[in-house]
């Protein structure tokens, strides 16, 4: 199953210009057998080209611990600049510098249905 992000929780089309939040709740993570990912496309459907060459977040480098979790949340950081703190910096998304961006929902396996808020 996939979804497609293209606008902020405003309404308001993804502009690379802006930073965006991903927040989930580790007790509650996508109910997959398989993975998750959250991959990053510019306005044409391509990855966007960064610095560090993440075009995606997944489940399996969730597991593996490549993200920082606090207070039982794993917060995902959408912006075109890599993050100051460290912490932060470690669950970058980079989105392009400008123009618009979406945010693809992959969820492979999944167990029950789906719901966005």
């Amino acid at each position: 199953t996939i979804a497609y992000v293209f606008d902020d929780a405003q309404g308001r089309t993804l502009d690379g210009a802006k930073k965006y939040t991903l927040t989930f709740d580790v007790g509650d993570m996508p109910p997959v057998t398989e993975f998750w990912e959250l991959p990053v496309y510019d306005s044409y459907g391509y990855f966007v080209d960064n610095p560090i060459n993440r075009y995606s977040a997944t489940s399996y480098l969730y597991k593996a611990g490549a993200y920082v979790v606090k207070d039982g949340e794993l917060t995902f950081y959408l912006q075109s600049e890599r993050p100051a703190d460290p912490d932060a910096a470690r669950n970058w998304l980079p989105t392009p510098r400008s123009g618009n961006f979406r945010l693809a929902s992959r969820f492979d396996g999944p167990r029950s249905g789906i719901n966005a808020s």
